[in-house]
C-alpha cells in the first residue's frame, strides 16, 4: 500500500512506521527511480520524498516434472501441497524482489 506523502497525514504515517520499526527509504523529490535505504533519517520533506519500503511478496505455485506450471497461486505451501499434478510435481516458493 502506497502511503500518500502529500498530506501531513501521510508524513506522519510514514515517520509512525518507523517509529514502529519499519524500514524507511527516501528519494531526492523530482526523482522518480532509485529509493535509497534510511538508517536514521532526518525527515527533510523540502528535499526528500521518504516511504515505507515495501516488504517482498511470497507465494508457491506448483510445478510438473517436465517444467510446466499451473497458473493457480498458493498463499502457503501446504495449500500448494494438497494439490497433485499429472506425473507428480514439486512446490516452488516464490519472492518477489522489491527495488
Amino acid at each position: 500500500m502506497e502511503i500518500d506523502t502529500t498530506t501531513t497525514a501521510g508524513k506522519i504515517a510514514v515517520m509512525q512506521g518507523y517509529a514502529d520499526g519499519k524500514e524507511v527509504q527516501c528519494m531526492l523529490l523530482g526523482e522518480t527511480q532509485d529509493w535509497d535505504d534510511v538508517k536514521g533519517p532526518s525527515w527533510n520533506w523540502l528535499q526528500y520524498n521518504y516511504r515505507i519500503k515495501p516488504e517482498p511478496r511470497e507465494f508457491f505455485i506448483k510445478v510438473a516434472p517436465d517444467g510446466q506450471y499451473g497458473m493457480l497461486i498458493y498463499t502457503t505451501e501446504a495449500e500448494a501441497a494438497k494439490v497433485e499434478l499429472v506425473g507428480g510435481s514439486k512446490v516452488i516458493k516464490v519472492r518477489e524482489v522489491v527495488e
